[in-house]
């Protein structure tokens, strides 16, 4: 594999983003060594002990493989501005996260479908499902990342556990599963990105390069701008280039090339080549809060991966058992116990990403707009009032705990509603600011194509219509899969039609 392309090799495709949809492209598309792929990632092709291990996911907020985004004062929360880390590093987000690893629910595809990205139902994406994960630990290198519920029960979460097992207003109770293999993260860099798949001379794989503009020729994406050790050069595709940088990168990258909202466009000089008022609408993201109880009698393990799914409302509310205290760090809470973490799935509440200025430098606005109608934060204060519920009910007399946040003073609707704001925070699940549709409105096509521009699809979180029950990286696997059987379906109907 070289690491600098060469104007003599124009790849056949060029992937912007080397996160969790770039990586599955690089390797799908190149499986069948017929077209030869330029993988540009502005962050480090690195994988150091702390990404290795998945209990280290929170010091890498931050860190030099997070792109540092902060998002705009959220009203809903008391006008708190929250950190909004975002991957840079090969094999992006999926290399600093939480490794939770949940399919979404057959309803939520369903509902993309009946909505208007028709082809995209749970019946048409399930393969893709299958063919993201691996159980086998021993399974050959076909691609993938690897899913196995790596932690054993502890007596804490195993109580929790059967607290919501008992109760008939939570569904799909269990130990969830994690992309780990062994006791190791599996990323989308380890799953896709394996030693044999860099070897392979169809790939290209340019790190610690960032893509300043879209390449628009005619209507037609030719090729992109480049900053690579402060040189800035245009690279140029030979069939399409596929936007991979996620629901904040792609719609940001969209827009200083030209695609977006004339008015937003216009007003930073940016020449408008698309007027396409959707991009960086739609932001959707999941609202995370809970109960947080500390844990006075020593004990050496308290316990993870336990979940289920409360309906509430028209919404369901993820219950996720953390064993150790989660809760925002302007608050005062134990430094040991758990939190029954509390996150509606389908919130109502649309945020944005728009423009600072007009270039790729200036850190974009972002606005996820957290419990920001009364409908959200209802759901999240019952959310609560449950999670509280089913902890009282957990057979924990074992041990000396307390409850710690909210706290037994906060009793009434007014000042648990209180209490959600000031503990609710961003659960990191950026999704819906490219969106997929067959309306004219929508982002990109039914095949991931970007209206009104050639040879330009986006392959990422940011395609999905609405959020679906669980932590979406699972799903952004699938649609990374599903993207590369049409992509390549597309270029053998060309070939034959040649």
């Amino acid at each position: 594999m070289t690491t600098t392309p060469t104007p003599a090799t124009t790849p056949d495709y060029i992937v912007i983003g080397a996160g969790s949809a770039g990586s599955v492209l690089a390797r799908r598309l190149t499986d069948s060594r017929a077209s030869t792929v330029l993988l540009i990632e502005a962050g480090a092709d690195e994988r150091p002990d702390k990404i290795r291990d998945p209990a280290s996911w929170a010091s890498l907020i931050g860190s030099e493989y997070d792109w540092g985004f902060h998002t705009e004062a959220q009203h809903g929360l008391d006008d708190r501005v929250l950190v909004y880390p975002r991957g840079r590093v090969v094999g992006g987000s999926s290399s600093v996260n939480g490794v939770v690893h949940i399919r979404g629910r057959r309803s939520d595809f369903d509902d993309w479908a009946e909505h208007g990205a028709r082809n995209w139902s749970y019946d048409d994406i399930e393969p893709f499902m299958d063919r993201s994960e691996h159980l086998d630990e021993d399974a050959l290198d076909t691609g993938g990342v690897h899913v196995s519920r790596p932690f054993p029960l502890s007596p804490i979460a195993g109580a929790v556990l059967d607290a919501m097992s008992e109760d008939d207003r939570v569904e799909e109770v269990g130990m969830h599963t994690m992309s780990v293999l062994g006791m190791e993260r599996s990323s989308a860099a380890d799953g896709y990105l394996t030693p044999a798949v860099r070897e392979r001379p169809a790939l290209t794989l340019l790190p610690d390069a960032t893509v300043t503009r879209l390449v628009i020729e005619d209507g037609t994406c030719v090729g992109v701008e480049v900053t690579v050790d402060s040189e800035r050069r245009v690279l140029r595709a030979g069939r399409e280039v596929l936007l991979a940088a996620g629901a904040i990168g792609s719609p940001h990258l969209l827009m200083v090339s030209g695609i977006g909202p004339a008015a937003q466009l216009e007003s930073f000089g940016i020449p408008v080549l698309v007027d396409a008022p959707d991009v960086g609408e739609n932001l959707q993201d999941h609202p995370r809060g809970g109960v947080t109880v500390a844990v006075e009698t020593p004990t050496d393990y308290v316990g993870e991966g336990v979940s289920g799914l409360l309906s509430v409302g028209a919404t369901d509310v993820q219950l996720l058992f953390t064993g150790v205290p989660q809760y925002p760090d302007t608050m005062a809470g134990p430094e040991r116990g758990f939190t029954l973490t509390v996150s509606p799935m389908h919130p109502t509440s649309r945020g944005t990403v728009r423009l600072t200025g007009p270039e790729i430098a200036d850190e974009p606005a972002i606005d996820p707009a957290l419990l920001a109608t009364p409908e959200d934060l209802a759901v999240m204060v019952e959310g609560i009032r449950i999670a509280r519920q089913l902890i009282a009910k957990a057979d924990l007399d074992e041990w000396e705990i307390r409850e710690s946040l909210p706290g037994p003073s906060v009793v009434d609707d007014a000042d648990l509603a209180t209490y959600a704001r000031q503990v609710t925070q961003s659960y990191y699940h950026a999704v819906g600011t490219c969106r997929l549709g067959s309306d004219e409105r929508s982002v990109v096509d039914e095949d991931l194509r970007v209206r009104g521009v050639d040879g330009l699809r986006v392959v990422d979180a940011s395609v999905m219509p609405s959020l679906v029950s669980a932590n979406p990286n699972p799903t952004v696997y699938t649609i990374a899969e599903r993207a590369a059987s049409m992509i390549l379906a597309a270029a053998h109907d060309s070939a034959l039609r040649a």
